[in-house]
């Protein structure tokens, strides 16, 4: 029941913005996508009316992630959005983020490869986007994953070829065969810890850096939480990874 009356508002929210033009940003992967960094409360991302976010089966203008009442969570897509609208949003048109990462997901526990269920959603969210915005333009997805994979100890060539098929899917899925992808590196300090992630880290960035229109955002000089959640960018640190993914967009976009 609860799942009909989020599909019947979505519905009612999609025929009221489809005569609003949107460029559409897609941000899927786990944690670090979806958003878990703290501190520097005064760096946190002020709503604006022409950034719009599709999560969790709604819309409605961007904002951080709240965990409760008092404990907001720092998204790096929402500092890419900002900076898309001051340097590439045509007038009259607003930007429309789809929200698609979960925490704690890879390719090894059996959710992002072809026919799984974060890529099926994936897939759906997009067509629910595009299908309801008719004049709604498929700009990017940004991509930040690996971390659950690793710990899995995933073999490298396992993880490069489930990479490869989901990019090259999700294109041919939705009918843009040079859609730009953009991977990142993980937080430097946890790369320490864990040697593994600079196998998985180096695999990605050969594999994205070689296909049109992929690229890939180094993470030097950026930190995580406070310990024990190092594995998570802080708020600060977001931004800045928002910022360096927006760069390498307009880098691969020239």
């Amino acid at each position: 029941m609860c799942s009909l009356i989020k599909l019947f508002f979505l519905n009612k929210k999609l025929k009221k913005l489809k005569d609003e033009a949107f460029d559409v940003i897609v941000y899927a992967g786990q944690s670090n996508s979806m958003g878990f960094g703290v501190g520097n409360e005064e760096l946190c991302y002020v709503p604006d009316e022409d950034i719009m976010m599709y999560f969790k089966g709604k819309i409605y203008t961007a904002t951080e992630r709240r965990i409760n009442n008092h404990d907001k969570r720092a998204v790096f897509a929402l500092y890419f959005a900002k900076k898309y609208k001051e340097q590439c949003l045509e007038s009259g048109r607003k930007i429309m983020l789809i929200g698609a990462a979960v925490g704690g997901t890879g390719f090894s526990d059996h959710r992002w490869g072809i026919g799984e269920d974060l890529y099926k959603n994936l897939l759906k969210m997009t067509n629910k986007i595009m299908s309801g915005l008719p004049k709604s333009r498929l700009k990017c997805i940004l991509w930040h994953q690996g971390e659950a994979d690793i710990v899995n100890n995933a073999a490298e060539e396992y993880y490069v070829n489930k990479l490869a098929t989901l990019i090259e899917d999700y294109r041919r899925q939705i009918g843009v065969c040079d859609l730009p992808f953009i991977a990142g590196d993980y937080v430097p300090e946890w790369k320490k810890e864990v040697e593994y992630s600079n196998v998985i880290a180096k695999a990605t960035e050969k594999y994205v850096t070689s296909i049109k229109n992929g690229g890939y955002v180094c993470t030097d000089g950026l930190q995580g939480n406070p310990v024990p959640d190092e594995i998570h960018f802080c708020r600060k640190s977001l931004k800045t990874l928002g910022e360096r993914y927006f760069e390498k967009y307009i880098e691969i976009n020239k």
